[in-house]
């Protein structure tokens, strides 16, 4: 897969939602359909989110389906960003 969008991109994201105002009562359906929705190529086609963890999106110009149920917590952040750099296959 070509690499558009590294780690250090992937981390930016993260630190900025987890600042964001509300963002720690959300649910961690919630904190995933949020960051899935950040990494989704907007231009490509329409990002989907499922109950219970399931998203549908555009990434480094490749469709993904996301089984999100063995997700580490969205605190945890390097236990959640070591998992996503495995599911996307991104160079830690």
């Amino acid at each position: 897969m070509f690499q558009t969008v590294s780690l250090l991109t992937i981390e930016q994201i993260y630190n900025f939602l987890k600042e964001s105002p509300n963002f720690q009562n959300s649910t961690q359906f919630e904190r995933l359909k949020i960051f899935f929705f950040e990494l989704h190529d907007h231009k490509i086609g329409e990002f989907e989110a499922k109950q219970p963890l399931k998203f549908t999106l555009n990434f480094n110009k490749s469709w993904l389906v996301v089984d999100a149920i063995a997700a580490p917590n969205f605190n945890h952040k390097q236990l959640f960003l070591k998992w996503l750099c495995i599911r996307f296959n991104i160079p830690a």
